[in-house]
């Protein structure tokens, strides 16, 4: 079994996370940006996040780790999540889906990573080892003016679409979070070839 499924138990009320003891922090990671520029940061207080998203921008929030279940829910709060959208970004892994609510699309999907050490010690002898496929869930949440995403792990999984925004490069910062969601999603297909 590639991964296991974490449930809330039994007769939980909806929108119920769970999150794993193994879950690492989360740290919120932030680009806002227009054609004319951007600003990054990486905020301590979620008060600061939601002065971020008033300004008129394009905002990417970027939670990687989910190990936090009060900061998962102040995020979901911010953006006016609902609560069962929250709970498929949080209790992974889920199945790949998009979904449409109120607010926001929420998008769910896989990346495969190839995971080698290189060299495995055994007690008898030194032998090479194969690569491990590894998959990591990755929420998309777009709203009117951000982008959202949740990642497992730590680790810069879009750090090509970074790269663009930072450097200014093809229609990104002229478009909407839309294209942002778009760029998003193709980097995690691309990861796949």
């Amino acid at each position: 079994m590639l991964f296991r499924k974490r449930h809330p138990p039994t007769g939980s009320r909806p929108g119920t996370l769970v999150i794993s003891p193994s879950s690492h922090a989360p740290v919120v990671h932030v680009m806002a940006y227009t054609e004319a520029g951007m600003e990054e940061v990486t905020p301590t207080n979620l008060d600061d996040l939601a002065a971020i998203l008033d300004r008129n921008t394009v905002s990417w929030v970027d939670v990687q780790g989910l190990g936090d279940e009060a900061l998962l829910r102040r995020v979901g709060d911010l953006f006016q999540l609902h609560p069962l959208a929250l709970e498929d970004a949080v209790n992974v892994p889920q199945r790949p889906k998009s979904e449409l609510y109120d607010h926001h699309f929420l998008y769910i999907t896989r990346t495969a990573l190839l995971q080698t050490d290189g060299v495995k010690q055994s007690a008898l002898s030194l032998q090479a080892v194969s690569p491990e496929l590894e998959t990591e869930q990755v929420s998309i949440f777009l709203g009117g003016n951000y982008v959202l995403t949740f990642q497992e792990r730590h680790g810069d999984l879009f750090d090509p679409v970074r790269t663009r925004i930072r450097a200014g490069i093809g229609p990104i910062c002229k478009s909407g979070p839309d294209y942002l969601a778009y760029a998003l999603i193709d980097t995690v297909i691309d990861g796949y070839y």
